[in-house]
């Protein structure tokens, strides 16, 4: 897929657009639209991670269950990347 950045405002967020889906994802989504913000909350930062998918004609009737399966895939993502981090910080 192609990931064209659309604003950045350092240290703070980031957005983005993702076209040219592969994959298994193809017949489904046309494109996706996402940003991901950064907030201080305490001693550590609170990541917040926003899309919208845009189906295809194809993947309408079936968005419902590409945004569960989404929603999953980015908590299993966020922690994954939350414990790289906790690690890299202990080293």
């Amino acid at each position: 897929m192609r990931e064209l950045l659309t604003h950045v405002e350092p240290p703070h967020s980031f957005r983005y657009h993702l076209s040219e889906i592969s994959g298994p994802m193809r017949p489904l989504v046309d494109t996706i639209d996402g940003s991901w913000e950064f907030s201080t909350r305490g001693t550590g930062t609170l990541i917040t991670w926003r899309w919208a998918l845009h189906p295809t004609g194809l993947g309408s009737p079936v968005m419902p269950l590409i945004t569960l399966m989404w929603r999953r895939y980015a908590r299993q993502a966020l922690e994954l990347l939350s414990e790289h981090l906790l690690a890299e910080e202990s080293a």
